[in-house]
């Protein structure tokens, strides 16, 4: 079985901290598509192919660095609950899925609006 997904997400966030560093709490929504495959390897056994769309919902605890100008490196962790999950099935069972509770660890570049 393989899986792939490709994800966005956005939040408000809220800092506590502003200098020299920010750092603060936030709520947001991550949105992924992904693509789950199972390749048969057993007689008797068929291959599978599902995709779609998850969101969850998330609160959040961020820490972030100005690179200069409106450029920020960002550091988050976050907790969310799927408003819309994923799962592949086989044989009648979950096998996998994206759905239930999310705990996630975050590093991206983000810009001032």
């Amino acid at each position: 079985m393989t899986s792939r997904a490709l994800s966005t997400g956005r939040s408000l966030r809220y800092a506590l901290v502003t200098e020299p560093f920010a750092a603060g709490l936030g709520l947001g929504v991550q949105a992924a598509w992904v693509r789950v495959e199972g390749r048969a390897t057993l007689p008797g056994t068929k291959e599978a192919d599902h995709a779609g769309f998850a969101c969850y919902a998330q609160s959040l605890a961020f820490a972030s660095l100005r690179l200069g100008g409106r450029a920020w490196l960002d550091v988050a962790a976050a907790s969310g609950l799927a408003l819309r999950g994923q799962d592949a099935m086989d044989t009648g069972r979950r096998a996998t899925g994206v759905s239930g509770l999310q705990s996630a660890l975050f590093i991206a570049l983000s810009f001032e609006l």
